[in-house]
């Protein structure tokens, strides 16, 4: 009977414990997570104005992918084209391709230098890129030839960017789509399908800077 009760105890404690480790992550989640207008922004994360994240990893290694507002637009991707492993990249070069419903997007790589890896997961399941932009679906990792983020958005300045590229879009889809945002000036998903393809990818070229 002794020993079932140490057990017990046993289990309890290393119970409590992955609660708490849980709790944790969780708590650490939420304070480096943002919502604007229904758009998530996380604050380790560095931005370009055209709408593509980074994120500073082990040494000068940058983990890029596309962002929530861009993600939404896309919706359901039928595939993504990127560049192979070492292959040297100049900032700037759309390197990157999202296929959409036979369109290609072409996506900026912010930073130069060379390709560390790949996301071969993306080759299986393309919607990955959109549903999770931040976890599963990112894209490359590429290793920056001079370590710097100080050129890109972040923080508070994020905040603020993210605020002003949602209401251009609420603007766009309301004078070209004659859709209007939802209550708060949130962006809808099921809203934004509802666009005819050809004018949801020009939108989305916009917002890439293409």
């Amino acid at each position: 009977m002794g020993y079932i009760m140490i057990l017990l105890s046993y289990l309890i404690i290393g119970f409590e414990a992955i609660i708490q480790r849980v709790t944790r992550k969780i708590k650490e989640g939420l304070l480096r997570v943002k919502k604007v207008n229904g758009i998530t922004l996380w604050d380790d994360l560095y931005y370009t104005p055209g709408h593509v994240w980074l994120k500073r990893e082990k040494g000068k290694t940058a983990k890029i992918g596309i962002d929530d507002l861009v993600a939404k637009l896309i919706g359901k991707a039928d595939a993504v084209v990127f560049p192979e492993k070492g292959k040297s990249i100049k900032g700037g070069e759309r390197a990157i391709k999202i296929l959409l419903e036979n369109e290609a997007l072409s996506i900026p790589v912010p930073v130069s230098g060379k390709v560390l890896s790949v996301n071969r997961a993306l080759e299986r399941d393309p919607y990955r890129i959109t549903r999770d932009p931040f976890g599963a679906g990112w894209i490359i990792k590429v290793s920056a030839e001079n370590g710097e983020f100080k050129n890109f958005i972040t923080g508070k300045n994020a905040e603020k960017w993210m605020t002003k590229e949602i209401e251009s879009l609420n603007s766009m889809l309301s004078t070209e789509a004659g859709i209007t945002a939802a209550d708060g000036g949130e962006i809808s998903s099921r809203g934004l399908r509802r666009i005819e393809k050809e004018k949801r990818v020009e939108i989305i070229r916009k917002f890439l800077k293409a």
